[in-house]
């Protein structure tokens, strides 16, 4: 019976801290003040393209402190992260990249572009972007953080509605070299086991008959 009492406590006890988990959570997006400006350009090899390859183009970007704001707003500011997020048409049908207010279960921004201290002005990075981007519509993000790396504000470069200002990326298409010469490797040496294999048979094969 004090086994079951236990058994019992410690189930309670763990709900109580799942859903205090749950009511707790993270911050909201819904309550950060838009308090930075925040630029990006493609900086491409073809610029009247209007897209960025991935592993070859680079993003920059630049953000300041929203200069029509009140002295000392940014008083505990410490640090700036920016990120490359992913714009609605690219999130279709894609339930791993599914906005939510709450910033630790959000997956709208899942690749760091860069973490800065925090400046109210003169703020810039380029940054080529990796090749394992995948494909899409995106727009930059970046959030300010408390020196507990707890968000307090952002900004973006498109509008509310993430329509304006999007940055299309395209994935690496055909294939690397060296993708090529491993196909080339692994054909040469099937070719040598094959000729290999023959040549033993026909070697057995004329083998004199025992009298």
């Amino acid at each position: 019976m004090a086994c079951c009492h236990k058994l019992l406590a410690v189930t309670v006890l763990f709900a109580a801290l799942f859903q205090a988990t749950e009511v707790e959570g993270g911050v909201r997006f819904s309550t950060l003040e838009r308090n930075l400006v925040v630029n990006a350009q493609i900086q491409s090899q073809n610029v009247s393209s209007g897209v960025a390859k991935v592993g070859v183009d680079s993003l920059a970007v630049q953000w300041n402190l929203n200069s029509s704001l009140e002295i000392e707003v940014d008083s505990e500011y410490a640090s700036v992260k920016v990120k490359l997020c992913f714009a609605p048409k690219s999130q279709i049908d894609r339930g791993w990249r599914k906005t939510d207010d709450d910033l630790q279960r959000d997956n709208t921004c899942p690749k760091e572009i860069a973490t800065k201290l925090y400046r109210s002005e003169g703020n810039f990075v380029v940054w080529r972007i990796p090749k394992n981007v995948p494909g899409g519509e995106y727009f930059v993000r970046a959030y300010v953080l408390d020196t507990q790396a707890v968000e307090l504000a952002y900004g973006q470069n498109t509008d509310d509605a993430k329509t304006t200002n999007l940055i299309t990326i395209i994935p690496i298409t055909g294939r690397l070299p060296s993708i090529d010469i491993a196909g080339i490797v692994l054909s040469l040496f099937s070719v040598v086991s094959l000729c290999s294999f023959l040549l033993a048979e026909t070697l057995l094969g004329r083998k004199p008959a025992m009298s």
